[in-house]
Formats: C-alpha cells, sequence, structure tokens
C-alpha cells in the first residue's frame, strides 16, 4: 500500500518482536 510509517512508528516496530503487518493493509512489513 505505500504508506508513510512515522520515525516513531517504525521504532516501536523495530523493538517488537513477532510478525507485524500494516494496520491499513494486512500485508507483513519486514523492518531493515
Amino acid at each position: 500500500c505505500h504508506t508513510k510509517i512515522s520515525n516513531v512508528e517504525v521504532e516501536r516496530l523495530r523493538a517488537a518482536t513477532g510478525l507485524q503487518r500494516c494496520e491499513n493493509c494486512r500485508r507483513i512489513l519486514v523492518v531493515t
């Protein structure tokens, strides 16, 4: 869906464990 994610959200995703999904389209997010 190419939604822009804020830096705060990216940091939260990096710290989280398990499978992360986009809140808009439910695609799996790969945070690098």
